[in-house]
């Protein structure tokens, strides 16, 4: 039944993407195949961990395939929180306080009323020191991990918990789903100050906390990976070339498949070309779930892969804007593949949008050098004169010539490895 079950999903997706025809390697860059793959992925909202999604990625494959690459399909599962539709604490001993709890990102929803129990910052001690059991647990901050601390609670049999902010805390977090089903709420520190001062003072207090409408979804998304192994020479190095192929409702037009677009037609220019370096391309899923299918594929990569990434290669949207393309570091600073693309035409910029720099940050944490995003930026964001309107084609084109043009000199068996970091 699962055979039968893949086999459909399978040919339906060849039915909503007709099949590439006519894809010779090497040349110029084909302006008519380019707004097609644009065209044909833009068909649908290609929602992440759904089966528009998984289209693209048979789409995606499927080309790159004609090009002569070996693919790699990584699935991987990640956790969506809905947040929580009402949510309230109540302590009746202490009159006329309205009090103005804080959701827990991935606490469950749940209802429960009890006594009071101050059990200090929360560790296995102070659980085992008093009688936990249909309690509702007050734990003051510090110590462990709010996950930790909710995890032993629920363990003990506590019945509900509240938990205390630190000042200027973050949102507080149980990291994920964990195996219980008690609700927790927070609350600021001045809220547990007054909580804890009447605790200490023996004070009886009870408390009924409510969390309605909360739930936790777990989804699957695809990753896609394709290698261009050298053929004169070889350096050891890698050169990351990736693009996300899904795209959510409120983004379709930001996330028009232009990335992809150019993901895949660099990959047949490249596929004729001499290099003594791999050059690696990965479609990445559910960049609009926040950016899962970056962060698994890169938890993915071992030690010995990472020492050899030369470069990475984050390709943007470079349709869109009327002006001309951009290069963005992590740090605003210029490193090795921005100085190189640069060089080939999209100007590098130290102003990078937040989001941009939260993609790069999280790759630049993962010890990979000389990353960059490739983007498309209005001519006052450039700050150089356009003098004419470019076509979606020849934006596609040029973005396609400049990224070609950079991984080649990279990649060209004349230049050698190139010097990386030494704090790796």
């Amino acid at each position: 039944m699962k055979w039968l079950i893949t086999v459909f999903i399978a040919w339906g997706s060849l039915m909503f993407f007709p099949g590439p025809a006519g894809a010779e390697a090497g040349g110029q860059a084909d302006t008519d195949r380019l707004l097609e793959h644009v065209e044909k992925l833009s068909t649908a909202p290609r929602i992440p961990a759904t089966e528009s999604e998984f289209r693209a990625v048979v789409y995606i494959e499927e080309w790159l395939r004609i090009f002569g690459y070996q693919t790699k399909l990584l699935p991987f599962s990640y956790y969506v929180y809905t947040e929580p539709k009402q949510i309230s604490l109540q302590v009746p001993e202490i009159r006329g306080k309205t009090w103005a709890p804080r959701s827990v990102l991935f606490g469950p929803a749940g209802e429960a009323t009890g006594a009071v129990l101050d059990v200090g910052t929360g560790t296995q001690q102070d659980f085992a020191r008093a009688d936990i059991e249909g309690k509702i647990v007050f734990v003051r901050p510090g110590g462990m991990s709010e996950a930790e601390k909710v995890r032993h609670a629920a363990a003990a049999g506590a019945k509900g918990i509240i938990l205390t902010q630190g000042a200027n805390a973050p949102r507080p977090s149980l990291g994920g789903p964990l195996d219980m089903h008690v609700p927790v709420l927070a609350v600021s520190p001045a809220e547990g100050e007054q909580l804890g001062q009447l605790l200490q003072k023996g004070e009886k207090l009870t408390a009924t906390l409510k969390v309605s409408g909360a739930s936790i979804i777990k989804k699957t998304s695809y990753n896609l990976t394709a290698e261009l192994k050298p053929n004169n020479g070889n350096t050891g190095q890698i050169v990351l070339v990736a693009a996300h192929h899904d795209a959510s409702f409120a983004a379709r037009e930001e996330n028009d498949a232009s990335g992809i677009a150019v993901l895949l037609e660099t990959a047949r220019l490249l596929t004729a070309q001499q290099r003594d370096t791999e050059v690696r391309f990965v479609s990445l899923g559910a960049a609009s779930d926040g950016g899962r299918g970056l962060d698994d594929y890169v938890r993915s990569l071992t030690d010995a892969e990472r020492t050899k990434i030369a470069a990475f290669l984050y390709l943007g949207n470079v349709r869109q804007q009327d002006g001309e393309l951009a290069v963005y570091t992590s740090n605003g600073k210029r490193n090795l593949a921005a100085d190189l693309l640069d060089a080939k035409g999209a100007g590098f910029s130290s102003a990078a949008p937040q989001e941009v720099l939260s993609r790069l940050g999280r790759i630049a944490q993962a010890n990979i050098p000389n990353a960059v995003q490739i983007v498309r930026v209005a001519a006052s964001q450039s700050g150089k004169n356009v003098p004419e309107k470019k076509s979606d084609g020849e934006k596609l084109t040029d973005a396609v010539r400049t990224v070609v043009d950079a991984i080649t000199t990279m990649t060209d068996p004349g230049s050698g490895p190139y010097p990386l970091p030494d704090s790796r």
